[in-house]
């Protein structure tokens, strides 16, 4: 996994997101995700810098919150 500061890590770039064809900073989002929610506080300022920023990346993570949410409830 590549870690927030590294270059071609999607959260840091000036555009959030790579191409369109390339679906890797989904995969950052959800790592994100999970490092914040299991107390990692610097993936959870990466997080909210990068979703501060791009509504795409917004919209997938709380896409991603919603979908966890659903397997806790059952």
């Amino acid at each position: 996994m590549t870690r927030p500061g590294h270059h071609s890590d999607p959260a840091d770039t000036a555009t959030a997101r790579p191409p369109v064809h390339d679906t890797r900073w989904r995969d950052r989002i959800v790592d994100l995700h999970v490092l914040a929610e299991n107390g990692d506080h610097d993936a959870a300022a990466t997080a909210r810098r990068w979703l501060d920023r791009d509504i795409e990346a917004r919209r997938v993570w709380d896409e991603v919150q919603r979908t966890c949410d659903r397997i806790r409830s059952v």
